[in-house]
């Protein structure tokens, strides 16, 4: 049985992966989005991941439950503004933004 990540760390963990591919696709990489996925989750050793997506392991591949929900109700992954598999850099950019927006929401709480 895997052990459940917090939602901050699966916050920070989509960050980076996402991050990381807008890297290789800005240097003009021709791996599509599920190779770099893949190739990047070996390298950190979490490959088995539902879907390969740290939202969609946290979730239980259940949309409706994504994290991404929290911070945009409407978040969808394969949105025709930032769809992850055609548009994977403005895909990157809609994480970072929805986790700075989050983590402002945090630091406003404490």
């Amino acid at each position: 049985m895997k052990t459940k990540i917090s939602l901050d760390r699966t916050w920070n963990l989509c960050d980076e992966m996402w991050k990381w591919i807008k890297r290789e696709k800005q240097t003009y990489s021709l791996k599509s989005v599920p190779e770099l996925k893949g190739e990047y989750l070996i390298e950190e050793g979490t490959s088995n991941l539902e879907g390969n997506c740290y939202f969609c392991e946290y979730s239980g591949e259940k949309c409706d439950n994504c994290p991404g929900k929290e911070i945009d109700s409407d978040f969808a992954c394969n949105s025709p503004d930032y769809n992850y598999y055609t548009k994977p850099i403005e895909f990157s950019n809609k994480i970072s933004e929805m986790k700075k927006l989050r983590d402002n929401k945090k630091g406003m709480k404490k």
